[in-house]
């Protein structure tokens, strides 16, 4: 069995907590740094998918 644990993009909003909001990038960076498989994030919008897709493949998460 294989157990994976995925960051919802969602959950970074508003991060830093009374600081300038972190870069689309930023968070993803600090998604893999924690250890994290992958993020999970709508795909509802195309600019945002668009956007993500590139940033999980350069920092190796699933998605």
């Amino acid at each position: 069995m294989n157990f994976q644990v995925y960051q919802s993009y969602w959950g970074m909003t508003a991060l830093p907590y009374g600081g300038e909001e972190w870069s689309r990038e930023e968070k993803v960076a600090r998604i893999a740094e924690a250890g994290f498989d992958g993020v999970e994030f709508l795909m509802e919008e195309s600019e945002h998918l668009h956007a993500m897709i590139p940033l999980t493949e350069k920092y190796g998460l699933k998605r």
